[in-house]
Parts: structure tokens; C-alpha cells; sequence
């Protein structure tokens, strides 16, 4: 299992965690700016999306959660602000909860958990998994139910939420996991 990331800038480190069904790309717009401001980021494909290792198993938060885990500590990453979209916050604020390496939290777009239309998506995705993932990307940048994406962006981001693996990530924490109260979660260390 490997983790695609970029690390760039120096300063104050900022790590992005992206959410369903996107990729790191999903930051573009985010990384100049920031590092621009000063700070080191790092942004990663959670497993299964962008140029991450696509396994077939390990979609639930506590993996995602030691994924991100392993990526911070490989790193030696201190005094960090961790930033989650959408499905990334669960992850996020799992880390951050058993991590003294984490100084601020920024959580945008929390997905809710148990989702109350992941039931509707698995359904969907079933059948016509490329015209879920469009009405879940025209939906996730609406603002009173109106799309805020051109054509051009809303394609691209298409075509990344497509490349993400079919294997869904699990909506409800999973039984038999426990939820992370200590630092003991560990994962194959990444290459710097």
C-alpha cells in the first residue's frame, strides 16, 4: 500500500485531506496560496483515489485514519493545521483527536456519518456509477441548489472522481474497530 503526496513550501506545515470521490487536485487552488503565506503542504490520495495504491479492502475510518497517520509521522510533521473536506473530516478529526502533532483543525463540508444517503448512493452507484458521481459533484458545489461549476470543472472533476476505486468507503464506523484513543496506529512508512 502507497500513499501519492506532494510536500511543498517551508514554514508551518498545512495538510489537506481531500473528500470523496476527489483527489488531491481537489486542492490546486489552495496549495499556491498557502504556500505563498509561508506554510510547508502536504497534500495525499487517500487510498483508492487519484495516483494512491487502489487496494480492496481498508475503506473504513480507522485504516483511512492510520493512513493518514503514517503519512504525518513518516514526515516527522509538528505543530501542523489539519484541513478535512467533506468525507476527509472524519479522518481528520480522528487524528487529530490522538495527536499531539496537530495544532488547529479546519473541517469544510463534514460529510455526516452514518450518511443518510449512502444507502441511495451504494444503490446508484450499482447501476450507473459515472451518473452518481456527477449529480454527487453537482451537488457538493451548489449553493441554494444551483451548480457553481462550469462545464470545463465540473469534466474535471468528473474525470478524477471516476478514476477513484469502485469499492465504496464504509458510511457508519465498523463494528469491532475500536475508535482511536491512543497513538498506536501504524501503517507501512512512505517514501520521503
Amino acid at each position: 500500500m502507497s500513499l501519492f503526496y506532494e510536500d511543498v513550501g517551508d514554514g508551518p506545515p498545512v495538510v489537506l485531506v481531500h473528500g470523496w470521490p476527489l483527489s488531491c487536485r481537489f486542492w490546486e487552488n489552495q496549495i499556491g496560496p498557502l504556500v505563498e503565506a509561508g506554510h510547508r503542504v502536504v497534500c495525499y490520495d487517500r487510498r483508492g483515489f487519484g495516483h494512491s495504491s487502489r487496494p480492496w479492502h481498508g475503506y473504513d475510518h480507522a485504516t483511512f485514519t492510520a493512513d493518514l497517520a503514517a503519512l504525518v509521522e513518516g514526515l516527522d510533521l509538528t505543530g501542523l493545521a489539519l484541513v478535512g473536506h467533506s468525507t476527509g473530516c472524519a479522518e481528520a478529526v480522528g487524528y487529530a483527536a490522538v495527536s499531539e502533532r496537530v495544532t488547529r483543525l479546519v473541517l469544510g463540508s463534514p460529510a455526516l456519518f452514518p450518511d443518510p444517503i449512502a444507502a441511495e448512493l451504494r444503490m446508484a452507484a450499482r447501476r450507473h456509477r459515472i451518473p452518481m458521481l456527477d449529480d454527487v459533484l453537482l451537488r457538493l458545489f451548489a449553493v441554494d441548489g444551483h451548480s457553481t461549476l462550469d462545464e470545463q470543472t465540473r469534466l474535471y472533476l468528473l474525470r478524477h472522481a471516476a478514476d477513484a476505486s469502485p469499492r465504496r468507503p464504509r458510511s457508519r464506523w465498523p463494528r469491532g474497530v475500536p475508535r482511536p484513543r491512543t497513538r498506536s496506529w501504524r501503517a507501512s512508512p512512505y517514501p520521503r
